[in-house]
Formats: C-alpha cells, structure tokens, sequence
C-alpha cells in the first residue's frame, strides 16, 4: 500500500445523491500516484491500462488551469526519490504509448521545467 498516501493531496468532493458527498483523489494526485504504481505492476495489460489512465488524465490537467496549479503544489511536497520515480513512469510511457509523444512531453515541461 505504498504511495496511498498520495491520493488524500486535496481531495475533491463529489455529490453523489442528494444530502450525500464523497471525497475522491484530485486528478492531480491520482496522476502522479499511477505514474508511481504502474512501474511495480507484473501484469503487461494492466500497466498498459494505467499508461491510458494516465495519459487521459494529464490531458485534462494540461488543459485545466486550477488542476495545472494542484499539480504543482502537489510536485512541490514530493521526496526526490519520488520524482525519480515519476520521470522513469513518463520515460516508460513514451516507449510504450508513443502516439502520445505530444502529452508526456506536455507533462514533462510541467513538472520538469529547463
């Protein structure tokens, strides 16, 4: 259960019934925790189902100001280690799902800037 700690990073509050909210990871905080986790999975089809996760999630973020933002000030807590961990997921994924070069380069500007 490594890394759960990442998804309680300002979660968000969801109404799912009336009277009735539930609090569910950022977008920001699930990203960088697949991004994490993929890299430890045995099964092949899972990790390529992550890849796609992850993808269609940092396309929102990159098109989302407010969640661009949460994304920063959730980089800004994370031990080096971890971050490592995160270049070598977006290194993985550009190897993996190429079609996406434009997304993990995207991503990669925004959490490592030059």
């Amino acid at each position: 259960m490594r890394f759960l700690e990442l998804l309680f990073y300002e979660p968000a509050e969801v109404k799912i019934f009336k009277g009735v909210k539930i609090k569910i990871p950022s977008m920001s905080a699930f990203l960088i925790h697949k991004l994490i986790v993929f890299q430890r999975r045995q099964n092949k089809e899972k990790s390529l189902k992550d890849l796609k996760q992850i993808v269609a999630v940092a396309k929102r973020i990159i098109s989302d100001v407010e969640e661009k933002t949460r994304l920063y000030r959730l980089w800004k807590t994370l031990s080096d280690g971890w971050k490592k961990k995160v270049r070598k997921g977006i290194t993985i994924g550009v190897k993996e799902l190429p079609i996406e070069e434009e997304t993990w380069s995207m991503l990669t500007r925004i959490l490592f800037p030059a």
